[in-house]
């Protein structure tokens, strides 16, 4: 982001058998800055240093196609469907797996 204004945030859900599960939100009037991209990328360096992760995941519902190209932006790669469902409105929908090496 250009400015030093919060405009959302990102974070570690849990850590688990070396995947560190991560998420993000950004406000409305905050996108479309790169901001969540750059996060995911310090978030990726602070993941980095924790010796007991060797990947970062994203599940991200297959219809939230801004959320998906913020996960590219940030290098993250498809990896397929995962087991799991994400919320979109109202209704559960396949979650995509996007995944990087937190080296």
């Amino acid at each position: 982001s250009s400015t030093d204004e919060a405009v959302g945030v990102v974070g570690i859900h849990h850590v688990r058998e070396g995947i560190a599960s991560v998420g993000y939100w950004v406000a409305p009037w905050g996108r479309g800055r790169g901001a969540a991209a750059d996060a995911l990328c310090v978030l990726r360096s602070i993941i980095g240093r924790n010796a007991e992760a060797h990947t970062i995941r994203a599940l991200i519902a297959e219809t939230n196609a801004a959320s998906r190209r913020i996960a590219q932006r940030a290098g993250l790669t498809m990896n397929g469907p995962d087991t799991t469902t994400c919320p979109d409105g109202t209704n559960q929908v396949v979650a995509l797996r996007y995944e990087i090496s937190a080296r």
